[in-house]
């Protein structure tokens, strides 16, 4: 289980508009007078004094009261049971981020009920946690993120292993996290011991491109996906060394 560290902040201020307390020279904050109210007849209860406001800071939302906050985030393995939470992000990811690039009927052309299933056969195979992996990305206990592999599937044994899928709900997206969970899965399958490493991802998602290329992935090839009528291609990324992934960022 790999903890990440998440600086926390603090902001306790008044919505913008608040009424500031005058100042007399001495300092001090002016109190009103005496058996004067609203009115002004002498008869009135005394006003009550003014609170003091506690400036916003700049670049802040125009919010009454921020509350401190700290997240607590971790990279950890999936279990078993956890089929049902995975298919989730899973789902919710693609249709956050894939209507960008790839039509709407393939966005999720499979059910939610379908990765489910998916997964729980995933997470139930024999192999699962020898020559295959998934991690999930946690903060404060709920799943936000996973990236899952094994061996390759589309006939390039130059790269024996395989990253199969990497999804981050959007409100996790640049932020880091996903280099950090396909870090950690590299070093489970480094582990496992898969010499080199390949990915898939569709041609016209330019996003993904760039994060494996930033990452040191090498072009391997292009091949045509196998989503469907009205699908795009998908490019490969290979690690030739895993370690050069696997060993980044220790």
């Amino acid at each position: 289980r790999l903890h990440l560290p998440v600086g926390d902040e603090a902001v306790d201020g008044r919505a913008e508009g608040a009424e500031r307390p005058q100042q007399q020279n001495d300092g001090q904050v002016a109190r009103p007078s005496p058996g004067r109210g609203h009115g002004g007849d002498g008869n009135s209860p005394p006003a009550r004094e003014p609170t003091p406001s506690i400036a916003r800071p700049r670049g802040r939302p125009d919010s009454a009261r921020l509350l401190r906050w700290s997240a607590v985030l971790c990279i950890r393995d999936a279990t078993p049971d956890e089929a049902p939470t995975i298919a989730e992000v899973h789902y919710r990811s693609r249709a956050e981020s894939y209507p960008s690039f790839l039509p709407e009927h393939l966005v999720n052309a499979r059910s939610l009920d379908e990765r489910e299933r998916l997964w729980r056969g995933f997470l139930a195979d024999a192999g699962y946690g020898r020559d295959r992996h998934l991690v999930v990305l946690e903060e404060d206990g709920a799943p936000m993120g996973f990236a899952a592999g094994g061996p390759q599937r589309h006939g390039d044994p130059a790269y024996p292993g395989e990253i199969w899928s990497i999804y981050l709900r959007r409100s996790h997206q640049r932020r880091g996290h996903g280099s950090r969970i396909v870090k950690e899965l590299a070093r489970r399958m480094d582990g496992a011991g898969y010499p080199a490493l390949i990915v898939w991802t569709h041609a016209t998602n330019a996003a993904a491109r760039r994060f494996y290329e930033a990452l040191g992935g090498a072009y391997v090839r292009t091949r045509p996906s196998r989503l469907g009528p009205g699908s795009t291609e998908v490019v490969g990324y290979g690690w030739p060394r895993i370690d050069t992934l696997a060993g980044a960022g220790r």
